[in-house]
C-alpha cells in the first residue's frame, strides 16, 4: 500500500444493498475492524449494526478510487453524493459526516456538540 494516499472504498450489505462510503490508509485493517465490530454488536454506525443483526448477511468490500493522505475530502464525498449513501434508502452514511468535511475542507469552524454525536452514532439528521 501507498502510505501517501488514502483509498476510498464503499462497503456494501449484500442483502439491502445499502452502501457505506469510507477512506482509510490501509484497507485490509479497515474491513477487518469493520467486521470485527460487526461481528461483536459494537459497530459505531447502529443502522448498519442493525441490519447485520437482522440479515446476518454478508458485506462486500471494494476500493473505488485515491485520495491524498491530507487534505481534501472531495473525493469521498463525491462518492456518497454519486452512491447517495446519505440517504437511508441507500446507505449509511450521515449527512452530518457530508456536513463536517465540507466545513473542514472550507475552513469553517466545526460545531462538534449533539450534532457530532449524533451523526458518528449512526443515525440521521435533518
Amino acid at each position: 500500500m501507498n502510505k501517501g494516499i488514502r483509498y476510498i472504498y464503499v462497503l456494501t450489505h449484500v442483502n439491502t444493498g445499502k452502501k457505506y462510503v469510507g477512506k482509510t490508509c490501509n484497507p485490509k485493517n479497515r474491513v477487518m475492524t469493520h467486521m470485527s465490530e460487526l461481528l461483536h454488536g459494537t459497530h459505531p454506525n447502529k443502522e448498519m449494526q442493525a441490519d447485520f443483526d437482522k440479515y446476518h448477511g454478508d458485506y462486500k468490500f471494494d476500493i473505488v478510487g485515491e485520495a491524498p493522505r491530507y487534505g481534501s475530502h472531495e473525493p469521498e464525498r463525491e462518492w456518497m453524493l454519486k452512491l447517495r449513501t446519505y440517504d437511508d434508502r441507500y446507505g449509511y452514511n450521515t449527512k452530518d459526516v457530508m456536513m463536517i468535511s465540507a466545513r473542514r475542507e472550507n475552513g469553517l469552524p466545526v460545531e462538534l456538540g449533539d450534532r457530532w454525536h449524533r451523526g458518528k452514532h449512526g443515525k440521521k439528521v435533518g
